[in-house]
Order: C-alpha cells, then structure tokens, then sequence
C-alpha cells in the first residue's frame, strides 16, 4: 500500500491556492484500520500540489470520538498520469471499506473555496477534549452508547446531535458592497473635484471682470481729466464758440461709446453667469445619479438584510460582520450629508460673490450718472457763458439719460431674478439636507432593531446550551439506568420457563428512545454555513411545510381545513411535546412574528396519529400540520416521531417532552385556552380525514 499513517498529523492542513481535489464519503461505514476501533467513520481523499511536489491524504473522521485518522503519500512528480494514479489508488482503498465517494466542487471564488475548506471536518482542528473549557460555538459532545445487552430492554441510548461548525469567514455578498461603497466613496470625491474647480473657474471669471471694470474706470477718469485741463487752458476770449461746442459734442460722443463698452462688457459677464450655471446644474446632475447610485445601494443592502434573516441561526459572527457593514453605510450617509452641507455653502458664497458684483456695477452706473450730471452741469456753464442755445443737445442729453435708467432697471429686475433663483436654489439644499437626516435616522433605527435581534439571538443561544446540558445529564442517567439493568439481568437466575411473549402495543416507543440516524451530506458551496443548494436557490435548517432530515424523513404538510387538534377525553393524548424557547418565522405566507411549536401524539381506536401545531403569538392564530402519510405499523411510528421533533428543532425550537401522567389536565387545559386542541363532545363527534387528522364536525 502505497499510503502510510501519519501520527503527526492532527488534521489535514492544506493552504487554498495549494488545494487540487477533495472527495468526501456519501454514507458512514467502519473502517479495516486498527487506528480507527471499529467506530462508525466518515471517508475524505485529499490532494495538494505546491511547487514540484504532489501529496495525496485519505482521512477517516470517527463520528464517536470526533477525531480524524490520517493516511498520506507524496511524489516529486510533474506527470498528471502519476497524479491521477495515486487518487484513483486512494479511491479504491477507500470503495474497497465500503465507501461511496464523490467530488466536492471546488470552481468558485477564493473567499467561498476558503468556506468549503474550513467546512471539512478533516481539514480543521479538532475540537478540545471534552475535561478542557468548551468554545461559545462548539458542537454538544457525543455520547457513546453503551454495549448491546443480550436482552431488549437493554436498547443503547441516542447519542446526542452534533451542532454544525460555525465558519469565521465573511459572506462574499458583504465583501461586494464593501467594493460597491468604496466605489460611490470614488465617485463623492471626483464630485468634489469637479465642484472645486469650477468654483477656481468661477473666481477666475469674476476676477477679470473686476479687473476690467477698473481699466474702464481709470480711462474713463483719464478722459475726465485730459477734458477738465482741457477746458482749464482754452481762453474764454479767442476760443471760437463753435470749437468747444464741437470739442463738447466729441467727449459726449466718446462717453457714449464707453457706455456701450460697458454694456457688452455686462452682456459677457452675463454669459459667464450663464456657463457657471449650467456647470451647477451639471452638478446638481451628477448630485442626484449620486443619490441613484445610494438609493440603489440601500436597496441592495435591504435585500442582503433579508438573505441576512436566513443564515441568522448559523454564525453570530456574521451577524457582527453584517452590522459593521451598516455601520459603515451610515458613515457614508454622514459623509454625503457633509458634502451636500458643503456644496450649500459653497452656493451660498457664489450667490455671495455674484451680488458684490452686480452692487459693484450699480456703482460703477451711479459714478457714470454723476459723471454726466457734472459734464452737464459744466455744458450748461459753458452754453450760458456763450449765449447759445443748446436746445437739440440737450434733447439728445435727456433721450440718452432715458435709455441709461432703462439700462439700469434692466440690471435690477435680473439682480431680482437672480436673487430668486439663488433663493430656490437654497430651499431645494435644504430639503435634500433634510432628507439625508430623514435617511440617517432610518439606518440609525435599522441598526437598533439589528442590535435588538442579535440580543435575541445570543438568548437564544443560551438557552439552547443550557437545552444540551440537561440532554447530555438525562443521557447518562439512562446509561447508568441502562448499565443497572444489565447487571441485574446478568445476576438474575435462568427461568425455569420461557416467559410468556410481550403483549404488543398499540402505542410504539417514545421519541426519545427512537434510534437516530445518520446524516446524509449535501454538497453544496453553501454546505459549512448549514444550507442547501436546490438548484433555484436556497433555504436555511428548513423550510416551512418541507421534509425533515430525521430519521424517517418523513415530509408534513400544512391542513388549512384541519383548524385544532381534537380528541375525546385526555387519555386520548399519549404524548405531548412543547417548544422551551420562541423564535422569530413567518409559516405559511405570514408575516414574520413570534411563533411558539407544539407536537402532539393523538391515539383512537388503537390508531396513533402525530400531528405539529404552530401558535402565532402576535395574530393569535394556530397552524395544523400533518404527515403525508400517518404512520400504520409499530416501526413507523418511532422514526415518523422524530421527524417531526426535528422538524421543529432544525428550524431553531427547542423541544421538551410534557409529564401527561402529572400535570395532563392543566397543560390539555392551557393548550385549549391557546386555540391548539379541543375536547369534541359526543353528539359533536368529528371524523378522520385521510391523513390521520381530525376535522370537527362544524367545519
């Protein structure tokens, strides 16, 4: 044999990028090996390649004392025929035990290959003995039954069911929308480049305005001044009366002009206004993709905190992980409420900017006016000083002063429309500032109702721990009864003759000494978180109204015409299981509330019928489900029993057997008050449906 043991091995331990292929065992069987005591194993071939060297592992897990035996081999081989020859060799050694392997898909991420790894049992540390301290997460310790007894009474009790391993790997759906946040986080911060720079261009464009308004001032005063010498120099005495006038008339002319400058001077800043404009509204454009891109983004992390509620019963430590990654979307929410603060200040101080300036120009038109009140002040001097009659000029004087204070009411109305459009502009910020509050005291809610569930959950938690340790003492009581029971038969004297047969039952074993099974592996890239792959997506522990996974698996249906679990007097119910903890589902189309379970064995006429009730605690309502089929012999019952015990428990219940022979009166009469059975009088008698329920004869 080409395979040797290797003791020094605890587990298989093998990086992912170096993992070639893994098989695993569909079924249990008992290894040939000393190593593996004659335990119930599950089978796993193992192969590895990193750098020249090829190894290959075949791994035993015993199911009794949860530890792997480990047989290795290595070659320095490149050929992939050697390859292939050491895993069909381990494959035959592994088919020649009696196990039936098959390939675990591996053509995934490398996130989710790291899960389908750490969900190998052979490939993970074993677990603590059981004197060490237990982890918060750990599988309940099994219990060994004891050696079979000559007698039946003797039976082995169940060991207990080993929880599923938690993996400590994030979800790569979170690991996506930390990508898709950091993606928008991009995208904020070009925003604020864009914004800072056309806010630099903004500047630069009122910056030459001022700086051309002053070059026209300064020529203006120029001009005023080569005038006023000028007309200081002329001698009143020679100077002709026509040369000042037509001189007069030239620098009239020459303001004109410079007026006319001006207005195209404002037609242009005008038009900047216009292009700043039109790049705000680019802004405020890319703004609200923005706002598509997050409202997109939260609707994605709405539907990641549904897929989120399915897998809740499988780590807390996703849980924790999942309120990181809202923590992290409220402190986007926060960062966008401050650029949106930002770039409301920034309007602000552009609305700022844009009213200096047009207050400068009305200054600027207030200097021209008293400009021209003192040139026509001066000309009327001039014209009484000569005695001509200046009357065509002054007309013109009046007609161009006119079209000047039309100018200016021109200027005000658009400084009004401006100021209105600056005025929306900031009522419209101030809504969006107000719904991105409106929006960070929704996330701030949402995260108190996640801490409130995780709350829950750690409860929860408790109590199903506390659930093992009892399972785990009343199991060693019966050991101990058991063991008692074996001793006494061993010293008890041969029987003089054969006792007389066992009177057969009506009513098979109880739930708890019905033999458990074992489970069936699903492969599946979601199989270490504890779900199923079914081909058009997946389910958590189980589904309402599905098969269990016990040990009969047997399939229960909800009865929408069965309304209550009916009888005729209280020995009628044999036995009677209730739920010790409350859990959050929605059955049937409901909505998601409180649910409580109960199962409750029912016996007629020598006929037991097992029926599952649901009690919704916030509408009040009671939900009857049956077995597809009741079960008709002795051995069905047991494995029918279980089922539906699991079928509860695997959906989070933590279900406790009922004392009837005690207090059987007081718990039939609280059931009855829930709405969950009902004692059906003799005129009123009910009949059997098909299934094993009962309908009351008023439906």
């Amino acid at each position: 044999m080409a395979f040797s043991l290797n003791q020094s091995l605890s587990h298989i331990e093998i990086k992912e990028p170096h993992v070639a292929e893994i098989y695993r065992s569909s079924n249990s069987a008992v290894p040939t090996e000393e190593q593996c005591q004659g335990h119930l194993c599950e089978a796993y071939v193992c192969t590895a390649r990193e750098n020249d060297v090829f190894s290959v592992y075949v791994a035993f897990f015993d199911t009794t004392t949860h530890r792997p035996v480990i047989f290795s081999t290595t070659c320095d081989t490149r050929k992939p025929a050697d390859q292939k020859r050491l895993v069909n060799e381990a494959l035959k050694l592994t088919k020649s035990m009696g196990f039936d392997m098959e390939p675990v898909k591996l053509d995934y991420s490398s996130a989710m290959r790291q899960v389908i790894i750490h969900g190998i049992s052979v490939m993970r540390p074993p677990a603590p003995p059981r004197g060490g301290k237990q982890p918060a997460k750990s599988a309940a310790p099994a219990v060994e039954p004891p050696s079979p007894a000559p007698s039946p009474a003797a039976s082995s009790a169940p060991a207990a069911p080993a929880a599923p391993p938690v993996p400590d790997v994030p979800s790569p759906e979170v690991a996506a929308r930390s990508a898709e946040i950091a993606d928008l986080r991009t995208a904020l911060k070009d925003m604020e480049r864009a914004k800072a720079e056309t806010e630099r261009m903004a500047e630069q464009t009122v910056t030459a305005v001022k700086q051309e308004l002053e070059r026209i001032t300064a020529s203006h005063r120029e001009r005023e001044k080569a005038l006023r010498e000028e007309l200081a120099g002329r001698e009143p005495e020679g100077a002709p009366e026509s040369g000042v006038a037509a001189g007069l008339q030239v620098e009239l002319q020459g303001k004109a002009e410079a007026l006319h400058a001006l207005e195209v001077h404002l037609a242009q800043e005008s038009a900047q206004r216009r292009d700043a404009e039109a790049r705000a509204e680019e802004l405020d454009r890319r703004r609200e993709q923005a706002e598509e891109e997050a409202a997109d983004l939260r609707r994605e992390l709405d539907r990641l905190h549904q897929d989120a509620a399915a897998e809740r019963s499988s780590a807390e430590e996703h849980r924790s992980k999942e309120v990181a990654s809202r923590a992290a979307e409220e402190l986007a929410a926060t960062e966008r409420e401050q650029a949106l603060r930002d770039e409301l200040a920034a309007a602000r101080h552009e609305n700022g900017v844009v009213q200096g300036t047009l207050m400068n120009v009305m200054k600027e038109q207030q200097v021209l006016v008293n400009e021209r009140e003192a040139l026509r002040a001066e000309l009327a001097v001039v014209k009484e000083s000569a005695g001509i009659a200046w009357q065509q000029d002054r007309e013109a004087l009046e007609q161009e002063r006119a079209d000047l204070h039309a100018s200016v009411k021109r200027l005000e109305k658009g400084k009004r429309e401006e100021q209105q459009r600056l005025e929306t502009l900031l009522a419209e910020r101030e809504l969006e500032l107000k719904g991105a509050r409106a929006e960070q005291k929704s996330l701030a809610s949402k995260l108190e109702q996640v801490q409130g569930e995780k709350k829950v959950w750690d409860t929860l938690a408790g109590n199903f721990k506390k659930k093992a340790h009892k399972a785990v003492e009343r199991l060693k009581r019966e050991k101990q009864a058991l063991e008692e029971r074996l001793k006494e038969l061993e010293h008890a004297p041969a029987p003089l003759a054969p006792p007389p047969p066992p009177v057969t039952s009506v009513y098979p074993l109880s739930a708890s000494q019905a033999p458990l099974t074992v489970e069936r592996h699903v492969e599946s890239p979601f199989a270490a978180l504890g779900l199923v792959d079914t081909g058009s997506g997946f389910s958590g522990f189980g589904s309402f109204g599905g098969p269990s996974a016990g040990g009969g698996g047997a399939t229960f249906r909800y009865a929408p015409d069965v309304a209550v679990i009916s009888y005729h007097s209280a020995d009628d119910i044999v036995e009677l299981y209730g739920s010790a903890n409350v859990v959050q589902a929605a059955p049937e189309g409901r909505r998601s509330q409180i649910c409580g379970a109960y199962v409750c064995v029912v016996e007629r006429e020598g006929k037991a019928t097992i029926n599952l009730a649901w009690h919704l605690i916030d509408s009040g309502e009671v939900l009857i489900c049956l077995p597809e089929q009741q079960p008709e012999a002795t051995a069905d019952y047991a494995p029918a029993l279980q089922d539906a015990i699991f079928y509860f428990e695997s959906i989070g219940f933590m279900m406790d057997r009922f004392e009837l022979s005690r207090n059987s009166l007081r718990q039939i009469k609280a059931l009855e008050k829930i709405g969950i059975c009902r004692m059906e009088e003799p005129a009123g008698e009910a009949k059997e449906d098909g299934d094993g329920g009962a309908i009351p004869a008023a439906a």
